[in-house]
């Protein structure tokens, strides 16, 4: 017996002598993460369960991996973080299984996953046409939107853009689990860039908060939807944007979509279609137009509550697929929800519903996003200290556990019932 531990002592210490000199030579023990075990995302607790014996070896996984950045400009800090498929990780010499590998770190798997996010789309430089039609040149000396958390419900949002580093959070993601601050598809980062990003945004000191509600041009499943809101709610969010894929319509959409106005959140979504959505849900609807004035869709003309552009409007791009010009009512919920920033710093005290009616009721002409008025000082509250409501939560379980711990300590808040 003594001759058994003595031997494992032995081997402990050739394990961890040895170490080191063989990672010098570029070998080492490691796994390439999957997509997903036992139906969840992995973690490095998990891989430590499987190849080293016990979730205890984590803390080993994460000094070894300590300093190396993940796809998406991440890097391993805790034992129950969410790992991006393709990642190669290194493992403590003692790993074992059929999954662990022995060699060169393998450099391009996780490349090869994040150059193939984002549209190539064509390239652009300069400003674009909204920026004249708003005078956003104007409202940027008022205010900036210091303070202020905006939730993007869409595709996530990719924080290694240039124009939003510093900027975005590292939010949620809905489809597998992880961290929002990624996006393949590109509609999220581009209402991002929009709404703060330093390269021209309405709200250029505002953060962000990124909810990945779906991955591919599709529209989500609403209990996602939903989920989504309540983890944007619990974060700290005062203004919530949906994306296109979000639809507000389903139920469960709705009833959360209450609990956010309740808890004094702006939520700006897309018009529908005349009919589509109750006229009074709590939701700023926007309707999107082209240069000119056109409407990009007329069926949403009697359900907009103001409109913004959409059409033709230079948008920055996940990863390095620079600008571009695109479409979509996702980009004139932007314009409105970065206002509503703007806004929600200048004027703190004023409620999410006070606020969308000075953003509505300052509109132009038959509806037109008018940012300069809705700053405008005439009749506006004294300014006050912003409230925020919560720290950004890093993914979906401590966002969640942030709401219940809300919940316990905060009263909810009642809906006005009407404006002056």
């Amino acid at each position: 017996m003594r001759f058994l531990i003595a031997a494992a002592v032995l081997l402990g210490w050739l394990a961890g002598t040895a170490a080191p000199a063989a990672a010098e030579d570029g070998y080492v023990k490691y796994y390439v993460v999957a997509d997903g075990y036992a139906g969840k995302p992995e973690t490095a607790a998990e891989v430590a369960g499987r190849f080293l014996g016990g979730a205890a070896r984590a803390a080993d996984i994460v000094r070894l991996n300590e300093g190396r950045t993940m796809s998406g400009g991440i890097g391993l800090t805790t034992a129950g973080q969410s790992l991006p498929a393709g990642w190669p990780l290194i493992l403590p010499w003692d790993a074992n299984g059929s999954e662990v590998g022995y060699g060169r770190l393998p450099e391009v798997v996780a490349a090869k996953t994040a150059a193939a996010c984002g549209p190539a789309g064509p390239a652009s430089a300069g400003g674009s046409w909204p920026d004249e039609v708003l005078g956003l040149d104007r409202v940027r000396s008022l205010t900036r939107g210091a303070g202020v958390l905006v939730a993007v419900v869409d595709s996530g949002v990719d924080r290694a853009v240039p124009g939003l580093a510093g900027r975005v959070d590292v939010g949620a993601d809905l489809t597998t689990g992880r961290t929002g601050d990624s996006d393949c598809l590109g509609t999220g980062t581009a209402m991002a860039g929009l709404i703060a990003s330093a390269d021209g945004g309405v709200a250029p000191e505002a953060r962000i908060f990124p909810v990945r509600v779906t991955s591919g041009p599709i529209p989500a499943d609403p209990a996602r939807v939903a989920t989504g809101i309540e983890v944007a709610l619990s974060a700290g969010a005062r203004v919530i944007a949906l994306g296109s894929y979000a639809g507000t319509s389903a139920p469960a959409v709705e009833a959360m979509v209450a609990n956010a106005v309740a808890h004094d959140v702006l939520v700006v979504a897309p018009a529908g279609p005349e009919g589509s959505t109750p006229a009074t849900d709590g939701v700023l609807r926007v309707g999107s137009i082209a240069a000119g004035g056109a409407s990009a869709d007329v069926s949403a003309a009697g359900v907009a509550e103001v409109t913004a552009p959409g059409v033709d409007v230079t948008v920055p791009g996940p990863g390095e697929s620079g600008t571009r010009v695109a479409s979509d009512p996702a980009y004139a919920v932007a314009y409105v929800a970065g206002t509503a920033a703007l806004v929600r710093a200048a004027f703190p005290k004023l409620s999410a519903a006070r606020a969308e009616q000075r953003i509505t009721q300052t509109a132009r002409g038959t509806g037109l996003l008018d940012p300069p008025a809705a700053l405008a000082a005439t009749n506006a509250p004294e300014s006050g200290r912003v409230w925020v409501a919560a720290a950004p939560a890093a993914g979906v379980a401590i966002a969640a556990a942030a709401m219940f711990a809300r919940r316990r300590r905060h009263a909810l808040h009642p809906k006005a019932a009407s404006l002056p």
